[in-house]
């Protein structure tokens, strides 16, 4: 179960990162 939760925490840090990425390169156009 540890697992499990350590898996989707990084999966969500992951999915959060790569959506802040794109909202940043995409106000600086």
């Amino acid at each position: 179960m540890g697992l499990m939760l350590v898996g989707m925490a990084g999966f969500l840090v992951g999915f959060l990162g790569a959506a802040l990425e794109t909202i940043y390169k995409v106000n600086l156009k």
